[in-house]
């Protein structure tokens, strides 16, 4: 089983990653702020997270920090709408998984998933498969 943490505050996005992940091996935890997600993080390990790093712009790369000390063997990706090269070599630093830009494409994120979590695909739980 794989545990998988959204930290958004867009219901839409968290509802739409939920939706792609939809996954007998795959469960998804939802939190729309950090506080909430910290609160799940104390109790639940994470096999990935993603974290719209605006939610809290002033301290996100603080925030970021203490992600990976929380959850130090977490895979983390982070969701954003500004395209800075600065901010991406503190990423980088911060040994952030992957960076996706908003809008996204739920096809490259699920491709991503599926690296990050080392698996070969992701069935969604209702496809039927006759052989």
């Amino acid at each position: 089983m794989y545990n998988v943490l959204i930290i958004d505050d867009s219901k839409l996005v968290r509802w739409s990653l939920k939706e792609m992940m939809k996954q007998d091996d795959i469960n998804v935890v939802e939190t729309e702020s950090y506080d909430q997600a910290c609160d799940c993080m104390k109790t639940q390990t994470f096999d990935l997270i993603f974290f719209d790093q605006e939610m809290e712009r002033e301290k996100n790369l603080m925030l970021i920090e203490q992600l990976k000390k929380l959850q130090p063997k977490s895979k983390v990706i982070l969701f954003t709408t500004i395209d800075n090269p600065i901010n991406a070599k503190l990423f980088i630093a911060l040994d952030v998984y992957s960076v996706v830009h908003k809008p996204f494409n739920t096809q490259d994120v699920k491709t991503m998933v599926i690296q990050a979590l080392g698996i070969t695909s992701i069935k969604n739980r209702n496809d039927h498969h006759d052989h």
